[in-house]
């Protein structure tokens, strides 16, 4: 059965975080590695680490996510030093989670051209595999396509999978919100996987971030709304979760909303399944 969930603050703990997402009803959770500024990692404490395993034992399915200020793509070396040193240590704490996937920006050229961009975001990836634990895996998030931002073109990230040769390491973030802004229509959900498997195997999906938008289509601006008091509307969210139904990847929310919101918004996405 298709997992569904939300983005979960871990201020209390990671096991804390399970058992908020457990009360929503959800079988999955998205969690920051760290400060999603950026900064030191705390330490992770065995009792948290013990009762997010016994919450992982009863199903819950655990995505965590990169802090927004890692950019492997930077014109900089001092910056993608820093986003593969991060990297490193949160690969290392995604383990330790139990995490299936760890979610990352592509980052952005600022300046130098998509292409050089693209080549310096590959060479952070190839520091970076080689680390990536066994069963687990680094997830490109697909992006809005703003400012000089990489990840809005599927043609691109397909260029990237391609480079390391499908390697199991290696897949991708859908964001609904993103794509849709980016250009990609995600009210016909038939028509973008096509598009989209056309390119590359829908195996290398590894996540969906559920959102709605609150810009019109094409608009390459991110901004996150609740589902259905958007531009894309429960229609597609509801198509979405119907042909995905038999997904082995999880479905997160990153709405702007609480439990309870969220509560409400896997409830009628479990309604349609």
């Amino acid at each position: 059965m298709l997992k569904i969930g939300a983005h979960m603050s871990t201020g209390k703990g990671f096991d804390r975080a399970a058992r908020d997402a457990v009360s929503i009803g959800a079988d999955a959770m998205q969690v920051f590695t760290r400060n999603p500024r950026g900064g030191n990692a705390r330490a992770l404490t065995e009792k948290e680490l013990a009762g997010l395993a016994d919450y992982r034992d009863e199903g819950l399915a655990v995505i965590c996510h990169a802090p927004y200020t890692i950019n492997l793509a930077s014109s900089k070396e001092e910056v993608r030093e820093f986003g593969v040193r991060t990297i490193r240590e949160d690969l290392v704490r995604m383990d330790l989670l139990g995490a299936a996937g760890l979610v990352i920006h592509s980052g952005a050229h600022t300046g130098a051209g998509q292409e050089a961009g693209e080549a310096r975001l590959i060479e952070s990836l190839a520091q970076l595999l080689p680390q990536v634990p066994a069963g687990r895996r680094i997830l490109l998030e697909t992006m809005s396509g703003s400012g000089t931002e990489l990840g809005a073109n599927l043609e691109q990230l397909a260029r990237v999978l391609d480079h390391f040769g499908g390697a199991p390491t290696l897949g991708l973030c859908l964001d609904t919100c993103h794509l849709h802004a980016a250009g990609y229509d995600m009210t016909d959900w038939v028509a973008f996987k096509a598009r989209f498997t056309a390119l590359m195997p829908w195996q290398v999906v590894g996540c969906i971030h559920m959102n709605d938008s609150k810009t019109p289509f094409a608009s390459h601006k991110d901004r996150h709304e609740r589902l259905g008091a958007g531009s894309i509307g429960w229609a597609a969210f509801e198509t979405i979760v119907r042909a995905e139904r038999d997904a082995a990847f999880p479905i997160i929310m990153e709405t702007p909303n609480d439990l309870a919101g969220w509560g409400e918004e896997i409830a009628h996405l479990r309604e349609k399944e």
